[in-house]
């Protein structure tokens, strides 16, 4: 997962992301990033309040993903039918 404090194109998740896929190596890849529109004007806490990048947000938000995954991976003893 990467967490961009800016646009998502072009940044530190776009380019992790261009890395795994020219590696070939298929893994489960998020971003959280501020949208590409214009904001009202405010601080950045502000801003990111507002478009959900609060740690509490990114750590709610890295919480589920978590447990989706989880549940979508076979258990090791499954692995063998």
């Amino acid at each position: 997962m990467s967490v961009e404090d800016s646009g998502r194109h072009g940044g530190f998740g776009s380019a992790l992301a261009a890395l795994f896929r020219d590696a070939e190596c298929d893994v489960p890849l998020r971003d959280l990033a501020v949208p590409q529109v214009f904001h009202d004007h405010g601080s950045r806490e502000e801003v990111l309040a507002r478009v959900g990048l609060t740690a509490q947000d990114v750590a709610r938000r890295v919480t589920e993903w978590s447990a989706n995954l989880a549940s979508r991976t076979p258990a090791p003893e499954d692995t063998h039918r």
